[in-house]
């Protein structure tokens, strides 16, 4: 018995680039999204994935160079506890409502009438930056930081627009 576990879990390991191309490949297509990446490494419980692009290809809503995803398997199932994430450029819109990052909306969870609330997993974001297109004009961010998005997170964010503006009131270069 013992044996047939050993060489299951062989397999299994052999074929782990194939499994988790399966699983995210089967999960973009259910929620519609358009996406490449490629898989670096896979580990016990850090998976990392390069050339992350999701979104058009001529215009994507996010490109990351480098993700690590650190995923936890417990009694309950596996559960992302972490994301490390390098040369992440983002494209969203601010509607005057609500924010938008285009195909990337349909991996986040399904609004369920709850008050919004921040997931509990811990972020690294490096050389990360966003163009964000509001009713007032365009804004340029920044960010850079780490800890639980939750409760910890401590960096540091840069904003810069060139023009903002509403009716008779604009600002420059801010």
């Amino acid at each position: 018995m013992a044996a047939v576990s050993l060489i299951t879990l062989g397999g299994i390991w052999a074929y782990r680039g194939p499994i988790v191309t399966h699983f995210v490949d089967r999960t973009l297509r259910e929620r519609g999204v358009t996406a490449s990446y490629t898989i670096d490494h896979i580990g016990l419980g850090t998976q990392r994935l390069t050339n992350v692009r999701i979104g058009d290809a001529q215009a994507p809503d996010l490109t990351a160079r480098e993700v690590d995803l650190t995923i936890d398997i417990g009694f309950h199932g596996a559960s992302l506890t972490a994301v490390h994430a390098k040369g992440v450029r983002a494209n969203g819109r601010w509607t005057g409502e609500r924010l938008t990052l285009g195909q990337v909306d349909k991996l986040l969870p399904a609004d369920d009438g709850e008050p919004f609330s921040l997931p509990d997993i811990a972020v690294t974001l490096a050389d990360a930056s966003m163009r964000l297109d509001t009713p007032w004009g365009r804004v340029g961010l920044a960010v850079i930081g780490q800890g639980n998005v939750q409760r910890s997170f401590a960096g540091h964010v840069a904003v810069r627009a060139p023009i903002l503006a509403q009716a008779d009131c604009h600002v420059d270069a801010v």
